[in-house]
């Protein structure tokens, strides 16, 4: 039966005793609907896919709306169109992924064994993602990113934004890496500029800045500083260094491994062999600068009321 879909006809259709009546709408060709004994009416498309009959079911009215199934059909039909069986489509989409799942294979494989700051890619994903985690990852939009990436810029910081962006690219870089088929949407999502974040002490600033380091009672901070001043190494690096690292014979620190996984050799100055040597003395440490343990705490200096 052929008729104008209204939902005034729709919610007029009487069920039939038994099995179901089918009606296709005029309007948009391809769209049909049928109503079974117990009431249900369900939207869908009957096209013939690769030599088969295939109906896909669009959703039930009232919950889908006239327009939207519509919609829904034209869309089917296009698919169909491009080659697209929606049948294998929605099979498909059962299998795949979700992004929790994606992000837990990405902690398991790379993060934990390749990264230092995979305790910080556990932390903030979970902190601003968990309400993906349930999602198709091959569902979550460019724009639903976007939108995120802004709100986190305008609430938490543009900084905290854009780490969390480079998290997402990389846990769906590399699923793709692993074979998975689907599209990264954080692609052409640009990140906020930074401002720079480095402070660098003004010439006119330097005699009161070696000032305060000569007056400095703490001798483990103003060691740390001088030699962290002396060979340019990162401040992790410093609180690390141990004393089988140290080649007084050459002069040399062999950092076992840097941020990036690499070991690397940093020549020493006298200076530096100096202060190494006067540390040296009476240390039962393996370390150069012993402390809790943790490597993210540093000695710190007074600070005298010039600023510093």
């Amino acid at each position: 039966m052929k008729v104008n879909f209204t939902k005034q006809f729709l919610i007029k259709c009487k069920s039939p005793a038994k099995g179901r009546t089918s009606f296709h709408d005029t309007q948009e060709k391809g769209l049909s609907a049928y109503i079974t004994s117990n009431g249900i009416i369900t939207f869908f498309v009957r096209k013939r896919i690769n030599g088969r009959d295939e109906r896909t079911h669009l959703g039930h009215f009232p919950e889908l709306s006239i327009e939207n199934a519509r919609k829904k059909a034209l869309a089917a039909k296009a698919d169909v169109a491009k080659g697209i069986d929606p049948s294998q489509e929605k099979k498909r989409l059962k299998q795949e992924i979700t992004f929790g799942d994606m992000f837990h294979e990405f902690m398991e494989r790379y993060s934990k064994k390749f990264k230092k700051t995979w305790e910080a890619d556990a932390r903030e994903v979970n902190r601003f993602m968990s309400s993906f985690f349930h999602r198709k990852a091959c569902q979550i939009t460019k724009i639903e990113i976007l939108e995120l990436h802004e709100k986190i810029g305008d609430e938490s910081g543009r900084y905290q934004a854009n780490r969390l962006l480079e998290r997402v690219r990389a846990i769906y870089n590399k699923a793709i890496e692993w074979g998975w088929q689907g599209t990264n949407p954080t692609l052409g999502i640009k990140k906020f500029k930074e401002k720079s974040r480095q402070r660098f002490l003004r010439k006119d600033e330097m005699p009161s800045f070696f000032k305060a380091l000569a007056e400095e009672e703490n001798m483990a901070a103003r060691d740390f500083i001088l030699l962290a001043l002396l060979t340019g190494a990162r401040r992790s690096n410093v609180l690390a260094m141990q004393w089988d690292e140290v080649n007084f014979a050459l002069s040399e620190w062999h950092i076992k491994e840097t941020k990036n996984g690499e070991s690397h050799i940093i020549p020493l100055t006298a200076p530096a062999i100096e202060i190494l040597k006067e540390r040296k003395v009476g240390s039962q440490s393996p370390y150069v600068f012993p402390g809790e343990g943790r490597r993210d705490t540093y000695p710190t200096l007074k600070r005298p009321g010039n600023g510093f």
